[in-house]
């Protein structure tokens, strides 16, 4: 992956500038990400061994990080610790761009790139999201990188048997 990259989902509006890839002499993926108001909010969801932290930018951002909602602005940050249920949204009236780094990075990267990718070739619903299946096959070839904060094992039990039927069938974890 090369640094300086941008990549964007034209269904949701977002856009994701690659400032440093894990695997290029560092464990961390570190971007810029830039989304306008009313941009489908990722659902809560937690990360079991990395942490995610940014900086606002420009504009204004809502999380609710652990249950707490907090706005931030333009200088503020945040450091969300590995295992703990978050989302975020722009809350604002303009762009809203933030500095993040997701330490250590794994396959972020490559999940934002594939989710952008087929976004733009109409495979996901309208909140950028592919199918279950599909995310499952997804899912299996990223272990353990991203749940949803409820029902750990079941996910963990579905994307091990849906995944590996979903990438069978052709569904595929990496768009390049």
């Amino acid at each position: 992956m090369n640094n300086n990259d941008v990549i964007e989902n034209l269904l949701t509006g977002e856009r994701l500038t690659v400032i440093e890839s894990a695997g290029n002499g560092s464990d961390d993926f570190i971007y810029e990400y830039a989304c306008l108001p009313r941009t489908p909010t990722a659902p809560e969801h937690l990360h079991p061994i990395a942490e995610e932290s940014f900086e606002v930018v420009q504009g204004v951002m809502t999380c609710r990080i652990n249950g707490i909602e907090r706005t931030f602005t333009a200088g503020e940050k945040a450091i969300i610790p590995p295992g703990t249920p978050h989302t975020g949204w722009n809350s604002g009236t303009g762009e809203l761009i933030l500095r993040a780094k997701i330490s250590p990075g794994m396959n972020f990267e490559q999940y934002y790139r594939t989710i952008f990718y087929l976004s733009k070739q109409n495979k996901t619903n309208e909140h950028g999201v592919p199918g279950l299946l599909h995310l499952a096959a997804i899912s299996f070839n990223m272990k353990n990188q991203t749940f949803y904060p409820k029902y750990i094992f079941l996910q963990k039990l579905y994307i091990n048997l849906a995944g590996p039927v979903g990438n069978w069938l052709g569904y595929k974890a990496d768009y390049k």
